[in-house]
């Protein structure tokens, strides 16, 4: 992720997201402030466009195969996103 954070959605629907209790973090952390820089911040969001959907996802899922359990987000999002079930009404 980096240092971007997004700021959730109004328009669309925040798909996941971190709360602003306490977390447990793995992997590289910034000293002192990590919780309160995620804290309320987006992962993938889901925004209308048109007549379907964009899934945005803050980082590559499928980067270097790491993330095993973002793999099924990622293929839902491309499979079962609303602009799927949007172009079978439209039919």
């Amino acid at each position: 992720m980096g240092g971007t954070f997004w700021k959730p959605t109004k328009k669309g629907s925040n798909v996941v997201r971190f709360g602003k209790d306490k977390m447990r973090i793995s992997g590289f952390v910034w000293d002192g402030n990590t919780e309160e820089l995620l804290a309320e911040t987006a992962y993938i969001v889901s925004e209308p466009i048109g007549r379907g959907n964009a899934i945005l996802f803050l980082n590559d899922p499928t980067f270097r195969v790491l993330w095993v359990g973002l793999h099924r987000m990622f293929w839902n999002a491309i499979l079962l996103g609303s602009g799927a079930r949007g172009a079978s009404e439209a039919n």
